[in-house]
């Protein structure tokens, strides 16, 4: 005969010393218990050197909300499935939130299905902080491809992978900037210069694949980053090798070497070239593997 005991009953510092040895998934079920365990478990996060934690939305065949710490290995995993939305209401997400002290949201989507919008827009009711936004999707409508702009608007990070019609043309004028540390787009036929210049010229680093850009393109670029050198490294297909002709009409400077990591490396003529924004910053503009670079953090000699 096996005997039970009431977690809660227990003397205070007992029931903490329990709830210490528990896993992220174990505490957060047991929150859900009564609104004494929800008590108990909100003030071990809130005193706990347990980090930020992130809410991490997937968005495919399937709803489900995975939920992490970033400062510690343990994790915790609870899910919804889309068949039973009902269940998963603004209140259930807003005692979540709050319970894990108004985490970041990590969005990961693999599949766009009927009810997607409306379970996004369930999730950007809470207003919290978007922390990164991972998109894998094929043949998607350019209505979903709206949103996911929106969405990458307010976060900090972003890898869009996302084919469109080879006649669909994005209307750059409906978004805000990105002000992303990092964007990665491939299947990225949708992504001109101009949507370039316009909207991402405040991201750090930025990688785009899919979208062969002419040299006239990248030399418009170039002349926008000299204006505005935020960007601090760039890579964008190009159908041409030749940097004299990307440069063509730019002040710059051959480089014959610069150093990366600790290492100088010899480069060979015609190259690469340093131009320098109206700042002073300078950076350095050559090929590699198909795609021009352009490059604020090597240390040019």
């Amino acid at each position: 005969m096996t005997s039970t005991i009431n977690l809660f009953r227990l003397p205070y510092l007992a029931t903490t010393e329990v709830l210490r040895n528990m896993d992220l998934g174990e505490l957060i079920e047991i929150s859900r218990i009564s609104k004494k365990s929800f008590k108990y478990v909100h003030g071990l996060f809130s005193r706990k050197n347990i980090g930020q934690f992130k809410l991490n939305v997937y968005l495919s065949d399937q709803f489900s909300i995975g939920i992490t710490s970033v400062n510690t290995t343990s994790q915790g995993y609870t899910e919804f499935n889309v068949n039973h939305l009902s269940k998963l209401t603004t209140e259930v997400l807003e005692n979540m939130t709050k319970l894990l002290n108004y985490p970041v949201i990590v969005w990961k989507i693999t599949k766009v299905c009927s009810q997607t919008r409306s379970l996004m827009a369930l999730v950007q009711s809470l207003n919290l902080r978007t922390d990164e936004v991972i998109v894998r999707q094929r043949d998607a409508n350019a209505e979903m491809l709206d949103d996911i702009m929106k969405l990458c608007t307010n976060s900090k990070k972003a890898s869009i992978d996302w084919k469109t019609p080879e006649s669909f043309l994005l209307d750059e004028t409906l978004y805000q900037p990105f002000y992303l540390d990092l964007l990665c787009i491939r299947q990225a036929s949708w992504v001109t210069v101009s949507v370039v210049t316009k909207l991402f010229m405040n991201c750090k680093r930025i990688f785009i694949h899919g979208n062969t850009s002419k040299p006239r393109d990248i030399t418009e670029f170039i002349k926008k980053w000299i204006v505005q050198p935020k960007i601090e490294r760039i890579f964008i297909d190009c159908e041409s090798k030749s940097i004299p002709e990307i440069l063509a009409g730019i002040p710059s400077e051959q480089v014959h070497s610069f150093v990366r990591n600790e290492i100088e490396i010899d480069l060979p003529e015609r190259t690469c070239y340093k131009v320098r924004g109206f700042n002073g910053q300078e950076a350095a503009v050559f090929y590699l593997r198909n795609q021009i670079v352009l490059s604020a953090d090597y240390h040019l000699l």
